[in-house]
């Protein structure tokens, strides 16, 4: 979909949203919830749009690590992806993940949702990788339901950035936490499932107006 620079102005409606879990294998978080909404859709199903789910890392999910080679979320700058010389199972990933939700700069997915967690004592954390206004008010309507949550947004250190959110200008990554790497706890999970419902919510809103 292309937006003008306001978002109450639409030019074409949301059509896919990706879920994605697991870009960081020992974050489990993310991966159990794609089992548990592939098993119960209509928890993630919106009538406006399709909610395809994309379990980023698999290998490193079965091995219950962060990565195989290398850092998966490093992996998606255009002159990585363009190179030909794929030599680490990351490197792979990012160039089929690339060909699945994008490609990056054209992508067939409208908006990224990617599902992180944290040992750090982060709480509810939105990350930003684009402030663009469409960004923005996602992030503040997921804030306005969950009041604790913080937006978090640096300035990105390099024009063509690396992370697998980059396929896509209107995306959202969340870090939950704390949580030690390679555990599940409720708590985590139900906070992750809230932020995308929310998120779900709000794009939905934005496709009936």
């Amino acid at each position: 979909a292309q937006y003008s620079h306001y978002t109450r102005f639409f030019i074409m409606k949301i059509q896919n949203v990706a879920i994605v879990g697991g870009t960081h294998g020992n974050e489990r978080t993310g991966a159990y919830l794609l089992r548990r909404w592939k098993a119960y859709p209509d928890a993630i199903s919106r009538r406006s749009f399709k909610t395809p789910l994309v379990l980023a890392n698999p290998k490193a999910v079965a091995q219950n690590r962060r990565f195989i080679d290398e850092d998966l979320n490093r992996c998606f700058t255009r002159e990585l992806l363009a190179a030909t010389d794929r030599g680490t199972y990351e490197a792979q990933r990012a160039f089929d993940l690339n060909q699945m939700i994008g490609p990056k700069g054209e992508p067939k997915h409208d908006v990224i949702f990617d599902m992180h967690t944290s040992t750090s004592n982060c709480g509810v954390m939105l990350i930003l990788l684009d402030d663009n206004l469409f960004n923005r008010q996602l992030a503040a309507y997921i804030q306005s339901r969950m009041p604790n949550a913080k937006i978090h947004y640096i300035p990105p250190k390099q024009a063509d950035q690396p992370y697998l959110n980059s396929i896509c200008p209107y995306s959202l990554a969340m870090e939950i936490g704390p949580i030690p790497q390679g555990l599940l706890r409720s708590d985590i999970i139900e906070l992750t499932e809230a932020v995308v419902k929310h998120g779900l919510d709000y794009l939905h809103s934005l496709n009936e107006r």
